[in-house]
């Protein structure tokens, strides 16, 4: 059994791609300063540990720590922060919860959810692949989707359902997620914007003293959320949460950006719809309007399609127009 652990093999994959974005380089995203201090600690955001069942026989590390570290977190942060700037509609948040993004308060994503479409393996996970992920396929709660009993089983691409990827959807419909390399003269500048996925090699702080760097040992993936002179602070997903390390003892830093989508003429197709029957061309699909969602009539039933449709034809045969429908909100009844 596993219980308070050194970390036992790396699950940091390093390695970029060719399209990725890099800060003062290739990117075009625009920034907006959320912490000006650089300092994210206050937020308060939960430890998260990447074992499972410990004190358990079956206990296992989900070896996750990108997905834990690298994606979740990060986004976290973020909308919490952007939660506290009041910089998010408070529909959306009202949407949040109503879909079970919160726990005690905070936002919880599922990190197996974006671990299984960004390629997670036995060997680990690449950084860039996971963050495409959530940008691709959105975020879900944490509790729609958690640890399984076994590592095989818990990365095994089956245990993603089309209600999980609906939800997904229906959050990177409202929210866009964006990231990007930063190098590392630009830290100190980007820690304003973003808590910074990186990684390092795996250890623990004895007293308070940072942590120097290594040559060998487990590669993993932590993130900082705060410097000093000589160190970095980071949130990490063991039983220590937060540690210091020397400066050159981390590298591979990424951003990420968390930006609200707000289609005018998505809202007002909604607002001038709602409670009202509508169709897809596109997906085939009947849909419901309430309240500034789009809930979509998941059902092969006959009789339930037929009453769909007179009540579509009641309402005026209103089709969504294809290029609005993948900015809508998704809800489910």
């Amino acid at each position: 059994m596993l219980n308070n652990i050194d970390k036992l093999k790396s699950d940091y994959l390093i390695g970029t791609d060719a399209h990725n974005w890099v800060a003062g380089a290739s990117s075009p995203i625009t920034r907006v300063v959320l912490k000006e201090n650089g300092n994210w600690k206050d937020l308060n955001i939960p430890n998260e540990i990447q074992v499972e069942n410990i004190r358990q026989s079956n206990t296992y590390d989900t070896s996750m720590c990108v997905s834990f570290n690298g994606v979740e977190d990060p986004i976290s942060y973020i909308m919490m922060q952007q939660l506290r700037l009041n910089m998010i509609p408070a529909w959306k948040v009202n949407w949040l919860k109503d879909e079970g993004y919160f726990k005690n308060g905070v936002l919880n994503f599922s990190e197996r959810f974006i671990g299984i479409l960004g390629g997670t393996t036995d060997k680990g996970a690449y950084q860039y692949r996971i963050a495409q992920a959530a940008r691709e396929y959105g975020m879900i709660p944490n509790d729609d989707l958690l640890m399984a009993n076994s590592f095989a089983e818990n990365i095994n691409p089956d245990a993603i359902t089309q209600q999980h990827l609906d939800k997904g959807k229906g959050f990177a419909n409202l929210f866009t997620i964006n990231y990007e390399w930063v190098p590392r003269d630009k830290v100190t500048e980007f820690l304003k914007y973003s808590p910074l996925a990186s990684f390092g090699m795996y250890g623990n702080m004895e007293g308070d003293t940072p942590i120097k760097k290594k040559l060998t040992g487990c590669v993993h993936s932590m993130l900082v959320i705060g410097e000093g002179t000589n160190f970095y602070e980071i949130d990490d997903s063991y039983w220590q949460q937060f540690k210091k390390y020397e400066k050159d003892a981390l590298d591979g830093f990424m951003a990420f950006y968390v930006t609200s989508n707000n289609s005018m003429e998505g809202q007002q197709f909604l607002h001038e719809n709602d409670l009202k029957m509508v169709w897809s061309r596109k997906t085939g699909k009947y849909y419901f309007v309430l309240q500034q969602l789009l809930r979509p009539i998941n059902s092969t039933d006959r009789n339930i399609l037929l009453l769909c449709e007179i009540e579509f034809r009641k309402c005026g045969r209103i089709e969504i127009p294809d290029s609005l429908l993948n900015t809508l909100p998704i809800g489910q009844f």
